[in-house]
């Protein structure tokens, strides 16, 4: 009765509304493998806006979409499926899913002694974590299946072999990685080569298929912003891990987090890694060096994989779906030690961990109220430590620590080391220009992005993103007024210029078109046309005069120009190509004087900064050391601006046209981005995601000049 009532559940919770709807997290993967599939360039599949775009092109309904914290051999299982429509597509995905249970549950009868009617009902009892990887059409269900393979391999002595299986579970989610030390620490070598021999294959697999830059980004720019839990929202209670948590309640920030309980990001970054050093050491101290039974064994794979969730600075519900093997295998080894009491109460830990809890959690929550607004953590962190308990009691776990004392203190000095070390690194990451953000303009609350800053002759443009279920639109500031120009499905980098009243969008669709909008800021219908079909990311001389935008073909783009008609009703000039696909363009800016333009492009990889001269139809490579990207002129002709990547954050820079001397304007562990001048030239508006989720940015402005 209870394993029909909890398949029923699963139907009406996950399957059903995952068949019938496309939902969220599996049209990432799915776009992912469409752009690959169809030939074209995926250098930039981890930049925010250029993906949203490509969501656009495929005509799937608006959403959010985003492929930051994945790898890119995640989008490999569904490169099969990605010549399909979408929802076909994932239908297709959750037969594979249901057929991975399957198969899960079969293998866990082989290494467990509970029988198929226990294995389903601790399947399906992962009520929200099992529904969730089906709505969302999640991998978390194939990483669960290769792990349980890992632990039946290792049974039979295919160490190897398990090794491999938990390498590929890595590429997938990178996660499972942490078992290097899990066999590193139990002297099981054959299954260390496996991984490690598994994930360096794996690897120039990936580079080979995907190119150099994309990973150079993924590992320098991407991975440690996540590691530290800055995904999207880091204050996000939804993310439900310890991490998210904490930031909730110790580091303010003016629109994602503006009462937290306290303001002390310095505590926050001696907490955050005793708390996490505090989960990981006891994991890798408690396992037995060397071989055990197999049942001894199971606990320890229960111990490690329950630590991997709980060590997670974002771990959405999904990635619980790996409990499901914990607690399979804790309570196995639980009912044959004849420990019932024990049995009883994880059981009940592992139920409460994986409840629906977030569908009667607030939305946002100050003050002490934060306490409660992530209730999954506190059964987490309880069946994580209850484990831990459990795993020391044993036996011969009690009688190996009473023997080495030094072991003991080995681990303990290594605790201390990790916390120290992270501490400080926390300390440093803190740091920065944004710590009372005195720089930051337009606070809203709730605002998830506002970027790409356009200043004209009415006010500040801008593209904003209410929020996480919102499309990317263009916002005004103009008069003391904010609020949207035209809702559409989703809106692009607004271009204009200091001296002029018309505005410039990219309307994102099947195609992108670039639109022109000759109304002032306020009107109810905002009139516009069409200017350029098939153009994105527009760019407009000082004087109006000229209009430059890219053309992307297979992913790659093309530098286009157009001259402009004064009057917005007319049609203008013919479009002229000016810089090849070969050059692979990110965008552009005309100097004044209409003369030189300007542009970013990944001719040799990684983008770097060139200069087109109209007359002559010459480029040169502007010798600064990349990666560089955003140029941007003064009104004035006396300086450029633009972003340059060092150490993995992109900080703002000046220097002056023809020089070779240049002057660094921001700092700090985050991105400073999109600059664009004020009509004075003395100061410069950019996107910045210091203290928010990665490429997530609000605005801010510096002054360059300062007054006499």
């Amino acid at each position: 009765m209870l394993l029909a009532f909890l398949l029923g559940l699963f139907l009406i919770r996950g399957f059903v509304p995952a068949w019938r709807n496309l939902n969220t997290d599996f049209r990432n993967y799915y776009i992912a493998a469409r752009v690959y599939s169809e030939s074209s360039s995926v250098s930039r599949v981890y930049d925010f806006e250029w993906f949203q775009r490509q969501k656009d092109h495929l005509s799937i309904e608006p959403c959010l979409v985003t492929y930051t914290p994945l790898t890119l051999l995640s989008a490999m299982p569904i490169l099969p499926l990605a010549s399909l429509p979408p929802l076909t597509a994932k239908r297709c995905w959750l037969v594979i899913n249901v057929g991975l249970i399957a198969l899960s549950t079969v293998v866990l009868m082989q290494i467990t002694q509970l029988g198929w009617r226990r294995i389903l009902i601790l399947i399906l009892l992962a009520i929200d974590p099992l529904a969730k990887s089906f709505l969302y059409g999640q991998m978390h269900i194939l990483v669960f299946f290769l792990l349980t393979l890992a632990v039946w391999l290792s049974q039979r002595n295919w160490s190897t072999t398990a090794g491999v299986s938990v390498a590929v579970a890595a590429a997938l989610k990178l996660y499972p990685a942490i078992f290097l030390l899990f066999f590193l620490r139990k002297k099981q070598w054959k299954a260390l080569a496996g991984v490690t021999g598994g994930l360096i294959i794996l690897t120039v697999l990936s580079v080979y298929l995907f190119g150099w830059e994309s990973h150079r980004i993924y590992l320098i720019e991407v991975l440690p912003r996540i590691g530290l839990g800055e995904n999207i929202d880091p204050y996000a209670p939804g993310w439900n891990s310890l991490t998210a948590l904490l930031h909730r309640l110790f580091i303010a920030e003016p629109e994602l987090n503006p009462h937290p309980l306290f303001n002390l990001p310095g505590l926050y970054a001696v907490v955050q890694p005793l708390c996490q050093a505090a989960i990981f050491i006891p994991a890798l101290w408690l396992l037995f060096p060397g071989t055990v039974r197999d049942g001894h064994e199971n606990l320890e794979w229960a111990v490690f994989a329950t630590m991997l969730i709980a060590l997670s600075t974002s771990a959405g519900s999904y990635h619980l779906c790996l409990l499901i093997l914990a607690a399979t295998l804790g309570l196995d080894w639980l009912l044959a030690e004849n420990r019932r009491r024990e049995a009883w109460i994880l059981l009940v830990l592992y139920g409460t961990t994986c409840f629906p809890w977030m569908a009667w959690g607030p939305d946002t929550a100050d003050g002490w109220r934060i306490l409660l607004a992530s209730p999954r953590v506190y059964p987490m962190l309880g069946f994580l430590f209850f484990l831990y308990w459990i795993i020391h009691s044993s036996p011969g776990v009690r009688e190996r620590l009473n023997a080495h004392h030094r072991e003991t203190w080995a681990f303990g000095g290594l605790f201390l080391l990790l916390a120290t070390v992270g501490a400080f690194q926390a300390l440093h990451h803190a740091r920065g220009e944004f710590g009372d953000y005195s720089s930051r303009l337009l606070n809203l609350r709730g605002s998830l992005l506002k970027g790409d800053p356009a200043v004209g002759a009415n006010g500040l443009y801008f593209t904003r993103m209410p929020g996480r279920g919102s499309s990317f639109e263009t916002w005004y500031w103009s008069g003391g007024r904010i609020d949207s120009l035209l809702r559409a499905e989703d809106e692009f980098h607004p271009a204009t210029a200091p001296g002029l009243a018309d505005l410039w969008i990219e309307l994102a669709g099947p195609v992108s078109n670039i639109a022109r909008f000759s109304t002032l800021p306020g009107t109810i219908a905002p009139n516009f046309q069409v200017e350029v079909r098939n153009g994105e990311q527009p760019s407009v001389s000082p004087d109006g005069a000229w209009l430059a935008f890219i053309r992307e073909n297979h992913g790659r783009g093309g530098l286009w120009i157009k001259q402009l008609a004064k009057n917005g009703s007319s049609p203008g000039g013919e479009e002229h190509k000016v810089v090849e696909d070969s050059y692979d363009v990110w965008e552009g800016a005309f100097e004044p004087g209409n003369r030189h333009i300007i542009f970013a492009a990944a001719l040799t990889g990684q983008p770097e900064l060139y200069s087109l001269d109209l007359v002559s139809s010459e480029i040169s490579r502007i010798p600064i050391p990349g990666p560089v990207r955003y140029p941007a002129f003064s009104p004035d002709g006396q300086w450029l601006a633009y972003s340059r990547c060092e150490r993995g954050s992109w900080h703002l820079y000046v220097m002056r046209p023809g020089s070779a001397a240049s002057r660094r304007l921001t700092g700090g562990e985050y991105n400073s981005i999109s600059p664009v001048w004020e009509a004075d030239s003395k100061s410069v508006i950019y996107a910045t995601d210091g203290r928010r989720g990665l490429n997530m940015t609000a605005l801010a402005s510096i002054t360059v000049i300062p007054d006499p």
